[in-house]
């Protein structure tokens, strides 16, 4: 399998082929992290609408602006390479040039017999490959450490470096590592290895396969890793044709090699090497808690994204723990939300039927308010008591007593989990809201918590995170 895409990425001329059979020519313009596009000329354009034809003379030729789908178009370039754009979208800009754009593009070769575009193997790489594969490539090596004809060099395989499984659908899953090596040349001898994930089974369309597997194996090495992972490279084969290199914006087109892990990094909190974990429940469960619980999977996925106001990020995760906690465990007590409704009811009856002062009112909504941040307040501390024990303890040791940086969000608070609700009320109701430090301490403590919560419904052991947070490679307080 080659690592390499069939074409770089740039502007490549080409006949587009036409649902008619006819062709025109233009050009496909390939990227990294973008949009396929490309350009048409004398693609037919749909005829103006009435009201622009009735203006128009007849003697004219008018394209009228648009921007449409155009469905599946394929192509062919000049090397005798196939193109295909699976959902394309056309905008006709000016007459005789039109302009092609889709968020995938496939070319390799004998794509024309495709003529479903659907495929049966996908090989794809991500950042974060080698931390979740868990098993490195090479058993040891030997380099030369003399200027010497006879100084040894060489390296051993590792066989465990490769790991099948089969998917409850019946797919293929083999997680591998494709090698290069470029034979001696005087005293310089080049071993690369590069992670990658290979899946065979019903054919599929690309679409399909990136929901699949490409998108929550992507984030799943960004949650294992606390880094942001892209997808550096897709390709695909069908009935064992040759494979075909997949352009987009979802695909940076910027490959690895594997290396060793640098001193200092975070323990990969999940893996697929020896006493880890199968990829394919890994992928089961992670699509499941995408299904299951929407809000709360969106956060575990940005949270190592940098660059988010603190703000931001702590109002993000408090409606994602309280989702997860509605979704999980129920709303709650009924008499509370039956309470809570009738209290804001009457409080409104109270200010549109009587003169009441505003001192009175501001009583009375702060009066209210208790109540949801008490409800915050519940929900928290039952995610907190629903952790594994030992990680649970290390999320007590650090709150109580409660730190003196949090001393001033609540006067006598019954616990962290009230100031958490206080702080996100604040924002929430335009108050005067907490500092920068406050808020980032609390969100580190929502983060372990989401995060333990995640790694339970993975069915992950907790001791690597364990260990992260006593090395303090993941920050609690």
């Amino acid at each position: 399998m080659n690592r390499n895409p069939l074409l770089p990425v740039g502007e490549y001329p080409l006949e587009w082929r036409l649902a008619d059979g006819s062709s025109v020519s233009g050009i496909l313009a390939l990227a990294g992290a973008q949009n396929v596009t490309g350009m048409a000329y004398d693609l037919p354009a749909e005829p103006p609408s009435a009201d622009v034809a009735a203006k128009t003379n007849s003697y004219w030729t008018v394209w009228e602006p648009s921007e449409k789908p155009y469905g599946a178009v394929r192509g062919e370039l000049r090397n005798n390479l196939d193109a295909a754009l699976p959902g394309a979208y056309v905008s006709h800009q000016a007459p005789g040039q039109s302009v092609l754009f889709a968020e995938l593009a496939v070319v390799g070769p004998r794509l024309r017999e495709n003529t479903e575009l659907i495929f049966d193997e996908i090989t794809f790489q991500a950042d974060g490959l080698t931390e979740l594969s868990g098993v490195a490539p090479l058993k040891d090596y030997n380099v030369p450490l003399r200027l010497v004809d006879d100084a040894p060099y060489g390296a051993a395989w590792n066989d465990a470096s490769t790991r099948e499984w089969t998917s409850p659908d019946g797919d293929r899953v083999r997680m591998h590592y494709l090698a290069s090596f470029a034979p001696p040349q005087g005293y310089k001898l080049s071993f690369t290895t590069a992670p990658v994930i290979t899946v065979s089974g019903r054919p599929q369309p690309i679409d399909e396969w990136m929901s699949t597997y490409i998108r929550p194996c992507a984030e799943l090495a960004g949650f294992a890793t606390n880094r942001p992972q892209a997808i550096t490279f897709v390709s695909v084969k069908r009935e064992g044709a040759g494979a075909a290199s997949v352009y987009g914006r979802e695909v940076t087109q910027q490959r690895f090699d594997a290396e060793l892990s640098r001193p200092g990094t975070m323990p990969t909190l999940v893996h697929c090497g020896p006493g880890g974990l199968s990829l394919p429940d890994l992928v089961s469960r992670w699509s499941f808690m995408k299904e299951e619980y929407p809000v709360f999977l969106d956060y575990l996925a940005s949270i190592p994204v940098e660059g988010l106001p603190i703000t931001a990020r702590f109002t993000a995760l408090m409606a994602s723990l309280e989702s997860f906690h509605t979704i999980k465990y129920g709303a709650g007590p009924v008499s509370r939300n039956v309470f809570s409704r009738e209290k804001n009811r009457a409080m409104r009856e109270i200010r549109n039927s009587c003169d009441v002062s505003k001192e009175s009112y501001a009583w009375l909504r702060r009066w209210g308010n208790f109540f949801g941040t008490y409800e915050l307040r519940e929900r928290l501390s039952a995610l907190n008591e629903g952790l594994p024990q030992v990680l649970r303890d290390l999320v007590d040791a650090s709150t109580d007593p409660i730190p003196r940086l949090l001393s001033d969000v609540v006067k006598e608070p019954q616990d962290i989990w009230q100031i958490a609700g206080k702080a996100r009320n604040n924002l929430a109701h335009g108050n005067t809201p907490q500092t920068s430090e406050q808020l980032t301490f609390l969100t580190r403590l929502g983060n372990t918590i989401a995060v333990g919560h995640a790694l339970s419904l993975l069915e992950a052991p907790a001791d690597p995170f364990v260990t992260a947070i006593k090395r303090g490679d993941w920050r609690l307080e």
